[in-house]
């Protein structure tokens, strides 16, 4: 006769218990190393058993779904025959959906394979499995409070630096070790911390770097300004918050042709802005040696068309650049002449300096109080 499925029939009790631990150490070993074949042939791997963290109800359930399957004698046939759990029969009579078999399908393997086997008599004893109804209270046994728990079970794998162990609770854990333990001994120790105990930390930090991406993604693909540089063809820029060239557009053949050769997307705006008027110039695309330039948008500062307006200057090429309505000239011919005004300027400053300095010194020479040195040796031969 088939069972009926109860979901919370059976507990893993926190009751203090007598676990009789099997003194012989060759055959708790030989018993482990039994238990390890038969796990494998259900593709259940303890190390990745000890990276999961279910919870005492969670674990209870798996518990519960373990003995329907063991109890069940076509369901528990089906089981041992595929190696698998029979997902259909538990779903049709537990409710339990699909999605928690697959997740902990490798927990349940694992508790059906210990209860229903004779063999694993002393995993069985140290389990500490009991009826619900023999308990008015259940609370966890490792308070949640702790948060580096020390945990006590049975080694199933031991390493190099930590063991696998079964604790009565039915936790697989990964704990630290010192010393090589032998499978079936009992220890204890602190878990070993990998990647789970750290996922509240980096999903933070996954939070934090997306945003980070998508804002400066935004930034970075937003446009806050538009510069024109018009020769014999029209050359429009796109730019964004960090003066970075986010498209060039042309109407003219020529302007597309530009365009291509100079590669200018995604580069600064006065390497851009050089690179246009130099391909302008060498393909005679300036008329009357003159470009217009026009910025509308966010305002552009002198230091950001420093490059340009060296090549412009030494180039000689006349640029009016309206900068969001305001103005400014580059002429070089204006400039050569303000600098010549301003040569000759200080040269005469400096003229005047040196005849107001020459004059100053004749004064002084003028002021100066003469001395008359009288030989008195004449006056005392004449005495004499």
């Amino acid at each position: 006769m088939a069972q009926i499925f109860i979901k919370d029939k059976y507990i893993f009790s926190v009751k203090p218990k007598m676990r009789l631990i099997n003194k012989d150490k060759e055959g708790a070993k030989k018993q482990i190393s039994l238990f390890l074949k038969e796990v494998r042939l259900y593709n259940v791997n303890l190390e990745k058993l000890s990276k999961k963290s279910p919870t005492y109800e969670c674990r209870n359930l798996m518990l519960n779904i373990a003995y329907y399957i063991m109890q069940n004698s076509d369901i528990y046939d089906n089981f041992n025959k595929n190696r698998e759990i029979p997902y259909k029969d538990i779903i049709k009579n537990s409710l339990v959906t699909k999605s928690f078999l697959e997740k902990w399908r490798d927990y349940i393997c694992l508790y059906t394979i210990i209860i229903s086997n004779p063999n694993y008599k002393d995993l069985q004893e140290y389990l500490n499995i009991d009826l619900k109804e023999n308990e008015k209270d259940v609370v966890t046994l490792v308070s949640k409070d702790d948060k580096d728990p020390i945990y006590r079970g049975i080694v199933l794998r031991d390493f190099k630096k930590s063991s696998i162990i079964i604790t009565m609770l039915g936790e697989i854990i990964n704990i630290k070790s010192i010393e090589i333990n032998s499978w079936g001994e009992e220890i204890s120790g602190r878990e070993k911390k990998g990647l789970k105990h750290y996922k509240k930390q980096i999903c933070i930090g996954v939070v934090i770097l997306i945003t980070t991406i998508s804002v400066f993604t935004y930034l970075y693909m937003n446009i806050n300004r538009t510069v024109m540089i018009k020769g014999t063809s029209e050359i429009r820029l796109q730019l964004n918050i960090f003066n970075r060239v986010m498209k060039i557009i042309s109407p003219t053949s020529k302007g597309k042709e530009l365009i291509f050769s100079i590669d200018g997307v995604n580069k600064k705006l006065d390497t851009v802005a050089e690179d246009i008027i130099i391909y302008m110039k060498q393909n005679k695309m300036i008329e009357n040696n003159k470009i217009i330039i026009f910025i509308n948008g966010k305002k552009i500062t002198d230091k950001d068309l420093l490059n340009t307006e060296k090549y412009i200057l030494n180039n000689h090429i006349k640029v009016l650049i309206n900068n969001c309505g305001e103005e400014k000239k580059i002429n070089p011919m204006l400039i050569e002449e303000k600098k010549n005004d301003d040569n000759k300027t200080k040269e005469k400053n400096i003229d005047e300096k040196k005849s107001t300095e020459s004059k100053g010194e004749q004064k002084t020479e003028e002021q100066k109080p003469k001395i008359e040195i009288i030989d008195n040796s004449k006056e005392e031969k004449g005495k004499n």
